[in-house]
């Protein structure tokens, strides 16, 4: 199976960034059957080291939440012929339709807006807002799996989205030997294992 996991948050210092360092290093241990294409920017391409011969790099650089996202980042991945697509957030383009899987790492977008904390004016962020919920929406409708790190997390998405409770899998974030509070082995290896089952039988789309 060709797998195109999206890793633009790579070189990212943050939560997001950590996630996706540490599932990619660790599918790079574990799976010697399927092919990876990593989309990463430039500065995550420069970061990112490959370790495994059926993993590719290739360099995208498109920002996040950005109407640049929406319109060519599908037509890339279409260009690449993926079978599965991995987005480490929720923010997918609305016209890709082929099958992807997701990772929510909470709702925050949801539970607490605040204009306060943007820029923009009040008319601008609140379509800002809007958009982001829709492609929020839509995403967790379309993904064949949805990720999370936290049973807190899990039920927002039922409640909040009605997301169905059998679509999604909870992968809780542990401790390495550091102390930080990271995306640890366990819950990297069970994400991981999800992928790498997908791959033993048909993908099905409902059109």
């Amino acid at each position: 199976m060709r797998i195109g996991i999206d890793a633009r948050f790579y070189a990212e210092a943050g939560g997001l960034g950590r996630y996706t360092r540490e599932l990619i290093a660790h599918l790079e241990k574990i799976d010697d059957k399927n092919e990876y294409l990593i989309f990463v920017t430039s500065q995550g391409g420069e970061l990112y080291q490959l370790q495994n011969a059926r993993f590719k790099k290739i360099v995208v650089d498109i920002r996040w939440y950005s109407w640049q996202e929406q319109i060519w980042w599908p037509l890339i991945l279409y260009q690449q012929k993926i079978d599965l697509a991995h987005f480490l957030h929720w923010n997918v383009p609305l016209f890709y339709r082929k099958a992807f899987l997701i990772t929510v790492h909470d709702l925050i977008l949801l539970r607490f807006p605040d204009r306060r904390a943007s820029t923009l004016p009040a008319v601008f962020y609140w379509i800002k807002y809007l958009a982001h919920r829709l492609v929020l929406w839509s995403a967790v409708r379309r993904a064949r799996k949805v990720f999370v790190p936290s049973k807190f997390v899990k039920n927002d998405l039922v409640e909040k989205l009605n997301v169905a409770e059998e679509k999604i899998v909870w992968t809780r974030l542990l401790r390495l030997p550091t102390g930080r509070q990271v995306a640890g082995l366990l819950a990297m290896t069970r994400l991981s294992n999800h992928i790498f089952s997908m791959s033993a039988r048909p993908i099905l789309i409902k059109i």
